[in-house]
């Protein structure tokens, strides 16, 4: 029988193996302010280039400062009560980086747990379509991070079918093999 490292164990023995390398990542926190000792903790063993986290549930009531990582810089979109006015089903976080002089854009996008219909379903792909191409317009290498709250493992439904689209059509490479959450309704 197989043992099975705990998901940060295994993080660490990646990084581990590549030191040299900038590490990107991106966590669904749900709730950044009760578990900012766990976002040190990975940062502190991951040592991460760029570091996405979505779900947070901040806003301005929370300052930078409660939530300072040394030698980090933050960059923030709190959600607002109101809809974005850019996107109705995505909200984003551009950021250009610059890793060993290639300039890299990396692409922070949360989009809240799905509505069902059509109208939903073309929203999100339209956006999709609408903010990476803005994007790769800016900078000729793009990082997409976050969590989109559609199953691309799925390839015969919809949300999997335009997923895989957008990729095939960007040329882009999506390292997610296996679901990151598994629940009794996934």
């Amino acid at each position: 029988m197989e043992l099975l490292m705990h998901p940060l164990e295994e993080l660490t023995a990646v990084r581990r193996s590549h030191p040299s390398q900038v590490f990107v990542a991106h966590l669904n926190i749900n709730s950044l302010q009760n578990k900012f000792d766990k976002v040190l903790l990975m940062n502190e063993k991951l040592r991460m280039g760029v570091f996405v986290i979505t779900e947070t549930k901040l806003d301005s009531s929370y300052p930078d400062v409660q939530f300072k990582i040394p030698d980090y810089r933050i960059y923030r979109q709190d959600r607002k009560i109101k809809p974005s006015k850019n996107y109705k089903t995505i909200e984003v976080l551009p950021l250009e980086v610059n890793f060993s002089g290639k300039r890299v854009m990396v692409l922070g996008i949360y989009s809240p747990p799905r509505k069902e219909g059509a109208e939903y379903y073309y929203n999100v792909e339209e956006e999709l379509n609408h903010v990476t191409s803005w994007a790769m317009a800016q900078c000729p290498t793009l990082a997409l991070l976050g969590d989109l709250n559609l199953d691309r493992l799925k390839p015969r439904e919809r949300e999997g079918k335009f997923l895989i689209d957008l990729e095939e059509i960007n040329q882009f490479t999506c390292l997610i093999t296996e679901p990151t959450r598994v629940t009794p309704t996934s």
